[in-house]
C-alpha cells in the first residue's frame, strides 16, 4: 500500500472511530434528559440502544449503567406511587359494594373468607336446584350447581346453553366425593352440590355475564339421569354482581402483591 494511501486509512479510521464516540455519548446524554423528566421508559430504551449499537465503547456504556440504576429506581418510586393511589381507589370501591353480599368465613376452618349474594343465601333456597356463585377475599370466582330431587342424579358437570344463539360453555367433570363433589338426602330429598373453582368452571360463568339478558339452560351433565333448568334472572343477576365485585378484590390482591414487591 502506497504511504499516502496507508495515511488516509488511518484518518478514517480515527474519524469513524471518534465519530463512533460521538453518537454514543449522544444516546447517554438523550437517556440523561429523559430521566431528568421522568420519562424513564424512554431513557431505558435509550440505554438499551447504547449497550447493543456501542457494545465496545466501556466508559460511556459504564455510566449508562450508572444512569441505568437511577432509572430503575425511579420506575419504581413512580410504580409505588401509582398502585398506592389505584389500591386506594380499589379499596373504597370494595368497602361500598361488599354490604351488597353476605360474608361467609368460620375461624376454625378457613383462612380466606367467602362473599355471596344475599339473594342466594342458602337458607333462602332450600329444595331447588339452580346456579350459585361466589367469590374469596382474593377475588378468585367459583360456581356451583346445586341439585334437588326426589331422586339422586349423581351430576358431575354443568353445561349452560342458549335457547336460541345456540351457543354454549361447559364445565370440567368434577368427580364425586370429597369437598368439590358432595350430596346429602334429608326428608327423602337430595341436594347434590358440585362446586368449580380454579378456572373448572371452563369458561361457564364468562358466557353466563355476556348473555346475561338471553334465555340460558343449565343441563347436569355426567349423571345417571338427564335433568336441566333455566336459569333465572336472580341468579344471572347474582352471578354479574360476584363478577363485578371480583374484578375489584382481585385487582386489590394483584396491587398488594406489587407493592410488597417494590418495597
Amino acid at each position: 500500500m502506497k504511504p499516502y494511501l496507508f495515511f488516509i486509512s488511518i484518518l478514517l479510521l480515527l474519524f469513524a472511530c471518534n465519530k463512533k464516540g460521538i453518537d454514543a455519548r449522544a444516546y447517554l446524554e438523550n437517556a440523561r434528559n429523559f430521566y431528568e423528566n421522568a420519562d424513564y421508559g424512554s431513557a431505558q430504551k435509550m440505554l438499551d440502544s447504547l449497550k447493543i449499537l456501542y457494545p465496545n465503547d466501556f466508559e460511556v456504556r459504564k455510566e449508562g449503567l450508572q444512569l441505568g440504576r437511577l432509572v430503575k429506581r425511579g420506575q419504581q418510586a413512580r410504580n409505588r406511587v401509582l398502585c398506592d393511589s389505584l389500591l386506594q381507589i380499589r379499596l373504597a370501591q370494595r368497602d361500598s359494594m361488599k354490604s351488597n353480599f353476605l360474608f361467609e368465613k368460620n375461624p376454625e376452618y378457613d383462612e380466606i373468607g367467602k362473599y355471596y349474594a344475599k339473594s342466594q343465601k342458602l337458607e333462602n333456597n332450600l329444595r331447588r336446584s339452580y346456579i350459585r356463585s361466589g367469590v374469596n377475599e382474593l377475588g378468585m370466582m367459583e360456581l356451583a350447581s346445586i341439585y334437588c330431587g326426589a331422586q339422586p342424579i349423581r351430576h358431575t358437570g354443568l353445561k349452560v346453553s342458549d335457547f336460541k344463539g345456540g351457543g354454549y360453555a361447559e364445565t370440567e367433570a368434577i368427580p364425586y366425593g370429597g369437598g368439590m363433589n358432595y350430596s346429602f338426602t334429608d326428608l327423602n330429598m337430595t341436594t347434590e352440590t358440585v362446586t368449580y373453582v380454579n378456572g373448572k368452571d371452563n369458561g361457564v360463568i364468562q358466557f353466563i355475564y355476556n348473555n346475561m339478558n338471553a334465555p340460558l339452560k343449565a343441563e347436569y351433565t355426567g349423571g345417571n339421569k338427564k335433568y336441566s333448568i333455566t336459569v333465572s334472572q336472580a341468579d344471572k343477576d347474582a352471578l354479574a354482581d360476584i363478577r363485578d365485585f371480583s374484578v375489584v378484590l382481585s385487582d386489590i390482591d394483584r396491587l398488594n402483591k406489587e407493592l410488597r414487591i417494590e418495597n
